[in-house]
């Protein structure tokens, strides 16, 4: 059932964007097929290091920028003779439906029909550095120092990006609905300029806090403390795993 949900989503698709449907439909629909794919397909999507907000700042400079505009407002030297006109990631109510694996794609693969060109020949962990970078632009140092208050005092709000899968496939938008939007703004703006901080957040929770807990747990059992190994495993699936579950979250585990 869930492959035909896909097959029939990804139809839907093909079909707006063949009828040249609103941006918003399109947008909508897209969203809908990923969901999907990730949920019949559940894979790793997260990049398999560190993005390098520095080292993506300087891509984007000598890629982007003439074309984008120094500062993301689409305004570059050769903005003026481009058909459709380069976007400008510093349009707020454009990047709250885009995602960083989003980003990371087009950046692969360009698009067709435009002067996107494809940037396969950098380095993934370059084009998912200039992902990020072009992925911060809509926010504000604002936005981003009221994101990093939440990561700090508020547990609510952080665990709304638990893990690195979810801060590059989730939307300004899909976290409104979980959050106010002036939090969910903020709490993405810091997330994706400091993505350490969600590695650091992952690894004391969700998978990291299961395994550490299986470990333990397998500790006493071999110290004969039968009823802790009991208590260590039980915790392991209801603090570690459960809460991952629950949010129908695929978080991908890394090679140790």
């Amino acid at each position: 059932p869930l492959h035909a949900e896909l097959a029939a989503a990804t139809a839907r698709l093909k079909h707006a964007v063949e009828r040249k449907e609103s941006p918003q439909q399109v947008s909508r629909l897209a969203r809908e097929a990923n969901r999907l794919l990730l949920q019949a397909y559940p894979f790793p999507v997260a990049p398999r290091a560190m993005p390098d907000l520095a080292r993506g700042a300087a891509l984007y400079q000598t890629q982007c920028a003439s074309c984008h505009g120094a500062t993301g407002a689409g305004d570059g030297a050769l903005a003026a003779k481009l058909e459709p006109k380069p976007i400008a990631f510093t349009d707020e109510e454009r990047a709250r439906s885009r995602s960083l694996m989003a980003l990371y794609q087009v950046i692969s693969q360009g698009v067709d029909g435009t002067s996107m060109p494809a940037f396969a020949n950098l380095s993934e962990h370059d084009r998912w550095s200039l992902a990020f970078h072009a992925g911060s632009l809509a926010f504000k140092d604002t936005d981003i120092a009221a994101g990093e208050s939440a990561f700090a005092q508020n547990k609510a709000a952080s665990a709304t990006i638990p893990d690195m899968n979810t801060l590059v496939t989730v939307t300004e938008e899909e976290l409104a609905k979980a959050s106010s939007p002036s939090t969910a703004r903020a709490v993405l703006a810091y997330a994706r300029t400091h993505p350490e901080a969600v590695r650091e957040q992952q690894e004391r929770t969700g998978i990291a806090l299961a395994r550490k807990l299986l470990q333990d747990s397998l500790n006493a059992l071999k110290n004969n403390q039968l009823a802790t190994a009991t208590e260590l495993a039980l915790s392991a699936y209801l603090d570690g795993f459960e809460p991952l579950e629950t949010r129908g979250a695929f978080i991908g585990i890394e090679e140790d």
